[in-house]
């Protein structure tokens, strides 16, 4: 990223990223809480709304894999920010609250689809959605069809609830999974 391109892409004249940023790093780290901000806002929303419905476990699970970032540019910024961190020590703890954020969301999710104790599990139902959206950035089609992802979260979930020893609540939320 440069300040040329940043300013050619907001159509704005040059020295307006410098007014505003001291650095190319400045820009990034508040490109990075921009976006993580903002797609965590939109996705607690849609979650919001699926828990309002009266099969919100099912619908929780659909609602983030039919909302998974599919922008491609979004995405691609999502990546650039990991790759950014692997290579750029400075940029690990922005690049784990990002991701802190993003669990919390999983967290919260998991709790109104009625996982008790979500927390230590979120983690992994975040790292499924990224591989989801990785995949689907790097395919000719551009998009794996969400009824895998929310069937791979769906199994996730299931497999979390047996392992915890809730094994009525995994058999009652199988048996009303839609076929």
């Amino acid at each position: 990223m440069t300040h040329r391109a940043v300013t050619e892409t907001a159509n704005v004249p040059l020295a307006t990223v410098s007014y505003f940023f001291d650095s190319i790093n400045d820009l990034t780290i508040e490109a990075i809480r921009a976006f993580t901000a903002r797609r965590v806002d939109e996705l607690q929303k849609l979650v919001e709304q699926a828990a309002d419905t009266s099969v919100a476990g099912a619908n929780v699970n659909k609602a983030v894999a039919d909302n998974r970032v599919s922008d491609r540019a979004q995405l691609l910024a999502m990546v650039e920010a990991y790759l950014y961190a692997a290579r750029e020590p400075t940029m690990r703890d922005l690049v784990g609250e990002m991701l802190a954020a993003f669990e919390a969301l999983a967290a919260s999710t998991l709790r109104i689809a009625g996982a008790p104790a979500p927390d230590p599990i979120a983690r992994s139902f975040v790292a499924l959605v990224d591989g989801y959206s990785l995949h689907s950035m790097s395919s000719d089609r551009q998009q794996v069809p969400t009824d895998n992802l929310n069937d791979a979260l769906g199994a996730l979930f299931l497999g979390y609830l047996l392992q915890q020893g809730h094994v009525d609540q995994a058999v009652q939320l199988a048996a009303n999974r839609p076929q």
